[in-house]
């Protein structure tokens, strides 16, 4: 069998998912999965809520289908996962993490990639159990973050510690989140979804 090699440029962008029905531990119960991708960007969006890992990348068949390849991770909240925050295994390459606002989770980011480009990202309780770059934030707290949690509102809060402590990333291709508001908002991107 001869396995694609051809790029699937995925974009997953501006979703919002949360409490989701399912038992922890079954595929569905996370928040996003995505696997066996050749280029894939997610990016804006907010998770919450749910049994299982917030983004997880993996393959499902090992050997039998591609590894992933060229996965981006840009600017997502995900608070409450029963999981990790972000989760990935089976690639081929290192993923690329930026500006990831992970709160409240069972863990941070894990997995097993070979290598992992991870940096300006905002951890809180738990730190990586993968290599973080010098900007990332890792905090005990996980209070005075956002504006109305059980309200669903993940907005930014005035002092937030995720407030212009992000990269720019205009050069990928968007400059907003996801309300549409314009990056940054101040000196510097803010980490996470919204603002």
């Amino acid at each position: 069998m001869k396995l694609s090699t051809h790029d699937s440029n995925y974009l997953i962008e501006n979703n919002v998912i949360h409490h989701l029905g399912c038992s922890a531990g079954s595929d569905s119960s996370n928040g996003m999965s995505i696997g066996a991708l050749h280029s894939a960007t997610i990016r804006n969006n907010i998770i919450y809520n749910v049994p299982g890992t917030g983004i997880v990348a993996w393959t499902r068949q090992p050997g039998a289908t591609p590894n992933n390849q060229r996965i981006r991770i840009y600017n997502n909240t995900v608070y409450g996962a029963g999981g990790s925050g972000l989760a990935f295994s089976d690639f081929d390459d290192a993923p690329v993490l930026r500006n990831n606002l992970l709160i409240n989770n069972s863990g941070s980011i894990g997995g097993n990639p070979p290598n992992i480009n991870s940096d300006y990202n905002l951890l809180s309780p738990n730190g990586s159990s993968l290599t973080e770059g010098s900007h990332s934030i890792v905090r005990s707290s996980t209070t005075g973050i956002f504006s109305n949690l059980a309200g669903g509102d993940f907005h930014l809060i005035s002092g937030s510690p995720a407030i212009g402590k992000g990269t720019d990333l205009s050069a990928t291709g968007f400059a907003t989140d996801i309300s549409g508001n314009p990056r940054p908002q101040g000196a510097a991107w803010d980490i996470g979804a919204s603002r």
